[in-house]
């Protein structure tokens, strides 16, 4: 998963408070009166029999923004949330990608549920201890926050000491798709295209700036042994903000961040953009300086005349670029009225057209993935991603 950055100072580590309220998943509920259909986008009803109707509209509820609601769990959990404060967990620092993403969606869980939103943030330990911050808040649903699943699938992988708990454990709500990854290097460099970056270097290695074992280095460094690129690891580097300063300064020659931290870079002239892992809506500030940058899924699939071991770097490339990079979660043990308002109240933050222009501006990508979906995906890199892991650190 990758390190989101963004350059917005407006931002604070203050506690921000919003107020306000969505819809909810499909559910089946069979009786002596007839079936009943819920409906997975609206949380409308439909019956079969007059009496299941009436049934169905004695149960609706509406949320604090005026959406009716028909399952019962997720109507009681809204009366519960109704005037209380909720906590958001971001294990970054205020003004960073995370965060910012973040912001977006709080006022809409707000306008959904009828609570004030207070943003707590971590900003130290690579996402670790706000991660782990979440995972021992009070399991009454009160607390809720971002788990770094791409990060935390490298680290169980690599056996690396990081997190106290289980994520798998924890009560997922929904997330966003993989997020954006672009790789740059200096126009000064003769590396002109990842075309000629495979071809100027099979003697003398490039230097890339990189995050020891972090998601976005395993993903560049399985890409670049896909293609046979020499290359060398300059390690040293905290975060993404660090590792675009030090390539700004010279440190290397190759950094892969997000496309919202490095596309300023190519608009300024100073930098030339190689590759991609999404193509950027053109409500993107910067989409005009990455039209045409081939994606990495493309140049992977496409790619000919492979070693063995590029072929097995490649496979892994494209599982380590599908890991969700992160995903909403309440503590373990949240009681099922409660995660389920806070599932709909959260499928109906990431649906939200606000949150889908701001996330598009940004250049990050914007969508929903289900709270099943994104479990599945985390379950999946996990076990696949051990050998990836360690190739890619050979």
């Amino acid at each position: 998963m990758l390190n989101k950055r963004s350059n917005l100072k407006s931002a604070s580590s203050e506690s921000h408070h919003w107020r306000g309220s969505s819809r909810r998943s499909t559910r089946l509920v069979t009786g002596a009166i007839g079936l009943i259909t819920l409906s997975s986008s609206l949380g409308l009803a439909s019956a079969t029999g007059a009496s299941a109707a009436a049934v169905a509209k004695a149960k609706a509820c509406h949320s604090a923004n005026g959406i009716r609601v028909t399952d019962r769990l997720t109507c009681k959990g809204l009366a519960f949330y109704k005037g209380k404060t909720l906590k958001v967990i971001v294990a970054t620092a205020a003004g960073a990608g995370f965060d910012v993403d973040t912001r977006f969606v709080t006022p809409q869980l707000a306008a959904y549920l009828g609570v004030q939103v207070v943003v707590a943030d971590y900003p130290a330990g690579a996402s670790i201890p706000g991660q782990n911050a979440l995972a021992s808040s009070p399991a009454d649903g009160l607390t809720i926050g971002l788990l770094n699943t791409g990060n935390d699938v490298i680290n169980i992988a690599l056996s690396i000491p990081s997190l106290n708990f289980n994520p798998a454990h924890e009560v997922f709500l929904g997330g966003w798709p993989t997020t954006t990854g672009l790789l740059i290097d200096h126009t000064n460099d003769p590396y002109t295209s990842f075309a000629a970056l495979k071809n100027a270097t099979t003697t003398s290695p490039v230097t890339i700036c990189e995050i020891t074992n972090n998601s976005t280095s395993i993903q560049l460094n399985l890409v670049l042994k896909a293609f046979g690129v020499n290359y060398r690891a300059i390690y040293g580097y905290t975060n993404s903000a660090s590792e675009e300063t030090g390539w700004n300064r010279g440190d290397c020659q190759l950094v892969f961040v997000s496309d919202a931290g490095l596309a300023p870079f190519v608009k300024q002239g100073i930098a030339r953009a190689l590759a991609t892992t999404v193509a950027e809506p053109s409500t993107f500030v910067y989409a005009p300086q990455l039209a045409g940058v081939p994606l990495i899924k493309t140049l992977l699939t496409q790619a000919t005349g492979q070693t063995a071991l590029q072929k097995k770097a490649g496979k892994y490339a494209l599982t380590a670029l599908s890991v969700p990079g992160t995903t909403f979660a309440a503590p373990a043990g949240v009681k099922g009225n409660r995660f389920n308002a806070l599932r709909a109240a959260m499928k109906f933050a990431l649906h939200s057209q606000i949150v889908k222009n701001s996330l598009s501006n940004r250049g990050e990508d914007q969508g929903y993935v289900s709270p099943e979906a994104a479990k599945n995906a985390f379950l999946k890199a996990l076990a696949q991603m051990g050998p990836a892991a360690r190739l890619a650190t050979q």
